[in-house]
């Protein structure tokens, strides 16, 4: 079901940008859960107005844009009465998140956020390729 889901959400992608701002990079794995990708997609566009669309990577290869508007059609109302604690995350269950990995360079704006990280192995900023990216504090 995951995997259905998860190239639902590829195919909203668009390969040419139409926003005007810039659009940070989520970097998923295939096998992520979408569940937990979509609640950290609408928390972080929920964050700011200004965010009009991310660049996606699935597994370290370009997907494309995904604007805020194309979630929508993925994201239905929620109830908010009894039985709500049957979505909580159970004991044993993975409970991911996003990590916001910025540049370490003074003025640099560029951002990443990644759902699975390798401390070891940290990405290198597109901007400045000498400068390791660094986990957002």
């Amino acid at each position: 079901m995951a995997k259905i889901m998860m190239s639902k959400l590829m195919e909203n992608t668009l390969q040419k940008s139409t926003i005007h701002g810039k659009a940070d990079i989520f970097m998923l794995h295939s096998h992520a859960d979408v569940d937990v990708v979509m609640k950290e997609l609408i928390k972080y566009f929920g964050e700011s107005d200004e965010r009009e669309a991310i660049r996606l990577y699935v597994d370290g290869k370009y997907v494309g844009f995904l604007p805020r508007i194309n979630l929508y059609g993925f994201v239905g109302t929620t109830y908010k009465g009894v039985d709500t604690s049957g979505y909580a995350v159970l004991p044993g269950s993975p409970n991911f998140h996003c990590i916001e990995l910025q540049c370490p360079v003074g003025g640099c704006q560029f951002k990443m956020f990644v759902m699975h990280l390798d401390e070891d192995d940290l990405p290198m900023c597109p901007v400045h390729p000498d400068q390791t990216m660094e986990i957002k504090k």
